[in-house]
């Protein structure tokens, strides 16, 4: 097994029962060197092998010549128990680049010898500052004015965060769905984007988005690179975003989501095939633990990861419904010399 550490993702690589190369991208895994991230690394890769070390090698490749994410990974797998190279090896700009591909294998370059710490279970070391003291401040202040604040932080999936996307009325498009995962629908012909405003809407454009949306919605800046559409409802937030799929194939990014929802405990598979005809989709459901809903859907258009997500406080209502509909009918990628009209 081969452990690619980028800026802002963790990247598997290893050879499947069938011979093949399997390329498991898990951009919810960003590299921060705090325990969390070490222990959810560990324990990806360790189900991975099928739960067990034996019989494995595992190399670690860091993209960033002056990270010590390698170094502390390495140390952490071999106090798990693994068998890790002796080099932790730093892949050159060539390599950073090969490594988006679903298909290309990182760039090595000169080793750099790390020995493992002692212990049963490695911790990077926490040195408590005052900016530390200031952040807790700082989070205990938000926590205490709204809840609204917390209820609001919902992204997509794909990214670190999560962004949803409620369904309207039942369609009869075909469907096919991968065992073990969520549904992914799918329709032969390709998507034909949206021409114009729709009836009693109005086009927002902002950052790569460009959506209809009724009379008195208006962009703001979201989560990650998107935009949030707020309006008149208080209970509705409508979350866009397009994520770079970094040269993988749309199948690659699907399965790696639908993957996702069938581990994460708060994420359920949910099957609107027809929200957005004409192409592959996986849909779902958060269950944030507040009483609110969080509807999901995402797909893969011209290299970027689409995301449209509706988050209602409360069971969606038929107008709720209606206007994530339109949202995910209508979203296509802003053109460049078009004005943004994002509030400020």
């Amino acid at each position: 097994m081969r452990i690619t550490i980028l800026a802002t993702a963790t990247v598997f690589e290893l050879a499947d029962t069938e011979g093949g190369q399997q390329t498991i991208f898990r951009n919810d895994l960003v590299p921060d060197d705090s325990p969390r991230w070490l222990d959810a690394v560990v324990d990806e890769a360790r189900d991975l092998l099928g739960g067990s070390w034996e019989g494995a090698r595992v190399t670690v490749i860091a993209a960033d010549p002056d990270s010590d994410s390698a170094g502390l990974l390495a140390d952490v797998l071999v106090a798990d128990g693994a068998e890790v190279d002796d080099g932790v090896l730093h892949s050159s700009g060539e390599g950073r680049a090969a490594a988006h591909s679903a298909t290309g294998g990182p760039g090595e370059s000169a080793a750099t010898i790390r020995r493992p710490r002692s212990g049963s279970r490695h911790r990077a070391p926490f040195r408590p500052t005052l900016f530390h003291a200031a952040v807790v401040a700082v989070v205990l202040g938000v926590i205490a004015v709204s809840w609204w604040s917390l209820w609001e932080d919902t992204a997509p999936v794909g990214e670190p965060d999560r962004i949803a996307v409620a369904s309207g009325t039942t369609t009869t498009e075909p469907s096919t769905t991968v065992p073990g995962s969520a549904a992914i629908s799918a329709e032969p012909e390709p998507p034909a984007g949206p021409t114009g405003p729709q009836p009693g809407g109005v086009v927002l454009e902002a950052g790569d988005i460009r959506v209809t949306m009724p009379a008195g919605y208006i962009l703001n800046p979201g989560k990650a690179g998107g935009v949030m559409a707020t309006g008149p409802d208080p209970d509705l937030r409508v979350h866009l975003a397009a994520d770079p799929a970094l040269g993988l194939p749309p199948e690659t990014i699907l399965k790696e989501a639908a993957m996702r929802v069938e581990t994460d405990p708060v994420l359920h598979r949910s099957d609107r095939a027809g929200l957005r005809p004409g192409v592959q989709a996986v849909t779902y459901r958060e269950d944030p633990g507040d009483g609110s809903f969080v509807d999901w859907i995402t797909w893969v258009e011209a290299d970027r990861q689409m995301s449209v997500g509706c988050h209602t406080r409360t069971a969606p209502s038929v107008a709720q419904r209606a206007i994530c509909r339109m949202a995910v009918n209508s979203v296509v990628l802003r053109k460049e010399d078009s004005p943004e009209n994002i509030a400020e």
